[in-house]
């Protein structure tokens, strides 16, 4: 449905409900933005992510409980264990949760940053998906995909790991490419994989005077003249003054 906002799917009576995915992965990482409407009252309503579902009483699964925690539990033959709990507001309003489960490794996300990991190897593969209990919600953008999360690292100097081609900096939690005539300043995370999705919070600083300046993202990066790669172009958008 439309929330106004874009098209999303909403759980909208306050009871239990979500979808799996068809694909039966070993590794995983899901993630979704949640927007709860309401909670059942007198119980701790949650909603959450699934991976290496099996059947309705084999799966991990994190939920964003109405009780203010963000919990990571596993299911075996019916029966839940508490791996991991985080304390998280659940307010109405845009949450974003990942899970990720790669080996025995499962790790928790909030809004992108690794709250929580435990290890675990009760559950070897499965299927991803999505779950909301006693509680009503808006679920949008989810995505699934077979790799690992991989997040850039920096040390307090300078930007460090995999290739990093430019004039990178540090500034707070972001990355910044200080010189807008450097050409082509990339940064990659020196982990090859067949299949994977990146995403990044962007803007422009600045741009050349003598070319249309972009920033983007890559995939499938070989070497400097083979990969997959998408703009955002600042003839497209208003730069700052």
């Amino acid at each position: 449905m439309n929330n106004g906002r874009t098209n999303v799917f909403r759980q909208s009576a306050v009871v239990d409900g979500g979808a799996i995915h068809s694909l039966d992965l070993t590794n995983q990482n899901v993630s979704a933005d949640f927007r709860p409407i309401a909670f059942q009252s007198g119980v701790d309503g949650w909603v959450g992510l699934v991976t290496r579902y099996t059947d309705s009483g084999n799966y991990y699964y994190v939920s964003l409980r109405s009780s203010g925690y963000l919990v990571l539990r596993k299911m075996v033959n019916g029966a839940f264990t508490e791996l991991a709990r985080v304390a998280v507001p659940a307010t109405l309003a845009w949450h974003r949760i990942g899970l990720e489960s790669t080996g025995t490794l499962h790790n928790i996300y909030v809004d992108g940053v690794r709250v929580a990991y435990v290890t675990d190897a009760t559950h070897k593969h499965g299927h991803p998906g999505f779950r909301v209990s006693r509680a009503s919600a808006d679920i949008d953008n989810i995505v699934v995909t077979p790799g690992p999360q991989a997040e850039q690292g920096y040390t307090d100097r300078v930007v460090s790991g995999g290739i990093w081609d430019g004039n990178w900096v540090r500034g707070g939690s972001t990355f910044i490419q200080t010189s807008p005539d450097a050409g082509d300043a990339r940064a990659l995370t020196g982990l090859p994989r067949k299949d994977g999705a990146v995403q990044a919070d962007v803007t422009f600083n600045s741009g050349s005077s003598t070319s249309t300046p972009w920033v983007g993202l890559i995939v499938r990066y070989v070497d400097a003249r083979n990969y997959y790669y998408v703009t955002m172009r600042a003839n497209e958008l208003s730069l700052p003054s």
